[in-house]
């Protein structure tokens, strides 16, 4: 009998009542259901973000390209009338004293240009504003060969300045003169 009341006290002990098997059921539903909208959520959520950050990120670069191209342009407007300037001074026989002082008004007014120069074609001669000391024939330049060869404005590579020693790279335009 001691075996029986042992045995009716262990079946009493592993009977879990409906009651808290529904409520288990229930709270483990609820709790998968959350699992699973909070990971759909995460993976919604994120696609959107990356959504917005690559249109953005288009947008930033479409900005920044007009904003190059703006000031490319505008520095390609500047070569032109400098050009034009020194090509007028030239047919009028201007002296290159002259020629020197328009440079340097030119270089002076234009905050966003370095320097500016002009490369005599008869003599090899280069004058800049502002001056720089240039101990060869500007006719061996990289730069006049080119501008000779096909004369127009022309965007030239990127490079590190070594006659101004300025610590920064910079593009070099140079544009022929038309006389």
């Amino acid at each position: 009998m001691g075996s029986s009341v042992a045995d009716k006290k262990e079946k009493v002990k592993r009977r879990i009542s409906i009651r808290v098997k529904w409520l288990l059921f229930i709270c483990t539903s609820v709790f998968l259901a959350i699992v699973v909208s909070v990971s759909i959520m995460g993976v919604k959520v994120t696609s959107i973000f990356k959504d917005d950050s690559i249109s953005l990120n288009k947008s930033s670069a479409q900005n920044a390209a007009a904003q190059i191209n703006l000031s490319m342009a505008t520095y390609e407007n500047s070569l032109e009338q400098l050009s034009q300037l020194i090509s007028n001074q030239i047919k009028n026989g201007d002296s290159i004293k002259d020629i020197q002082q328009t440079l340097k008004a030119f270089q002076t007014n234009n905050e966003n240009l370095i320097s500016v120069y002009y490369m005599d074609g008869s003599d090899g001669s280069l004058y800049a504003s502002p001056h720089m000391d240039f101990n060869q024939d500007a006719r061996e330049t990289k730069t006049y060969t080119q501008l000779t060869e096909k004369p127009e404005t022309k965007w030239m590579d990127v490079y590190k300045d070594s006659v101004w020693q300025v610590p920064s790279v910079m593009i070099l335009t140079s544009r022929q003169l038309e006389i």
